[in-house]
């Protein structure tokens, strides 16, 4: 699946990749937005508990996308903050370390 979202997200235009992304940015502010008022909360790193990159699957593939599309990244840079920053300041620990792990 990793393959697909970096395969395919390089040969679309500007305008397609922006419409994905804010897709993809969607689904992660709603999971997201579970997270932060969920009693249910993430494993810990390295705990192996599935829920952990279930809950993080639209953010993962969100910065592998615009890693995989670093060539273009004025085009997609306001996206990019727009969800990382939030994600930074997240009140959930591990959540805030992957947008701070994703920045750097």
């Amino acid at each position: 699946l990793s393959n697909l979202f970096a395969s395919v997200t390089v040969e679309l235009d500007d305008e397609a990749l922006g419409h994905f992304l804010t897709a993809l940015s969607t689904q992660c502010f709603a999971s997201l937005a579970h997270e932060a008022t969920s009693k249910e909360k993430l494993a810990a790193p390295g705990s192996g508990a599935g829920g952990t990159a279930q809950r993080l699957f639209a953010l993962t593939r969100f910065v592998e996308t615009v890693l995989c599309n670093l060539h273009r990244a004025p085009a997609l840079w306001p996206l990019v903050t727009q969800l990382l920053l939030p994600v930074a300041n997240h009140k959930v620990p591990r959540i805030r370390v992957v947008g701070i792990e994703s920045l750097s």
